[in-house]
């Protein structure tokens, strides 16, 4: 990735709410003090070589004694880059944006956003136009510290190491596959993620909701729950975050819009295991929201063509159908292993399970050791 934080970086408000805590991207901002837990911190600490976009190629040796080969991608912007934007403003190609899950765009030579860490712009080799065509530069001409270089290589750095941290992440599944949830046909069907994406500001206070099919707000919104986790046809087993992010985004947008937002959510079960969290559902029960238990089987959205309005069809428990229109539908979708995390294991040496993650060397005496030494998976 062009910049470190992952998918707390892409979290506008998180729960539970202490203060200013609640704002994930504050781990990146420098106007806030806590040094230790900021990932800014990491580009200035003096012990630690950060090596954002990069590949490790090649690990040799045993525990404490490891060398390691790491090829550094070309970002096409050296690391002089200020981050004066001046770029972005007269490039004039702009492409959805990876960071805003599509949501939002950005332009050819970017930052993922305001603040990342590191804080150098990256120009997208597939969108620009001077790899294209030859006939745009005008970045590079713009830019007051020439750090602009289209010709620049990859280059490969080898460092002696010895203990391997192993931190993959995870990708958010999303259901093109699952056409009865009509993601990818209506665009008012949205992931959880990109929800997150869209009412986030890129400060503490909740954005604006609104619809991607015409940017308007929507009147109701209905989110289902457990797309693809728990389905032994997909993914078999719980993602573990999943109801807690809809309760969150829920209950915050229900506080701000209030009866101006009807909202239902449907679910098998709420998985809300953690010190706050039944709280935080019984918060969501009393302030209006509309909990549906429905079977995990049996769930399709369409389009009503008169209204435009999207049409969740579902069975609960009992046998009883049961239909929900709404403006948008938000899909609490799985978490599956992150894209080249099977190339890692194979760098590394690392057991995969069933379901394509890292497997723990033992899972209650040895829960963050591979087989091969210490890791955190």
């Amino acid at each position: 990735a062009e910049m470190i934080g992952g998918h707390m970086a892409q979290l506008g408000k998180t729960f539970p709410v202490f203060e200013c805590s609640n704002c994930p991207q504050q781990i990146h901002c420098p106007r806030f003090s806590c040094v230790a837990t900021r990932v800014s911190a990491a580009a200035v600490h003096p012990n630690i070589k950060l090596l954002a976009y990069s590949d490790v190629k090649e690990v040799e040796g045993v525990i404490g004694n490891y060398k390691a080969k790491v090829a550094r991608r070309p970002r096409f912007v050296y690391e002089n880059c200020i981050s004066c934007d001046k770029c972005t403003e007269v490039c004039p190609v702009t492409v959805p944006n990876k960071f805003d899950a599509g949501m939002k765009t950005r332009k050819a030579i970017y930052t993922p956003f305001p603040n990342a860490t590191p804080n150098i712009y990256t120009i997208d080799k597939e969108a620009c136009l001077y790899f294209k065509d030859g006939s745009c530069k005008k970045c590079q001409e713009i830019c007051p510290v020439h750090a602009v270089d289209f010709e620049q290589k990859e280059t490969e750095e080898t460092f002696d190491v010895g203990c391997v941290v192993v931190a993959t992440g995870y990708d958010i599944y999303e259901p093109y596959d699952l056409p009865c949830y009509g993601y990818g046909k209506y665009k008012d069907v949205v992931t959880a993620l990109q929800l997150e994406r869209i009412i986030d500001s890129g400060t503490q206070i909740l954005g604006e909701l609104w619809k991607p099919s015409d940017g308007k707000m929507p009147e109701s919104m209905t989110y289902i729950q457990c797309v693809g986790s728990r389905d032994i046809n997909k993914f078999e087993y719980c993602s573990g975050f999943c109801c807690m992010l809809t309760l969150k985004s829920a209950v915050f947008l229900k506080e701000k819009y209030g009866d101006k937002l009807k909202i239902n959510v449907l679910y098998t079960d709420m998985r809300a295991n953690r010190k706050g969290y039944e709280e935080l559902f019984r918060k969501a029960q009393d302030i209006g929201i509309n909990f549906i238990r429905v079977k995990l089987t049996d769930r399709n959205v369409t389009e009503e063509p008169a209204t435009k309005k999207l049409i969740v069809r579902a069975v609960k428990e009992n046998g009883d159908e049961v239909e929900v229109k709404s403006d948008m539908v938000v899909l609490a979708t799985a978490a599956i292993p992150s894209q080249g995390s099977e190339e890692v294991a194979r760098v590394f040496n690392i057991s995969r399970g069933g379901d394509g993650f890292f497997m723990e060397s033992h899972p209650k005496l040895k829960p963050i050791d591979t087989q091969i030494g210490r890791a955190h998976v």
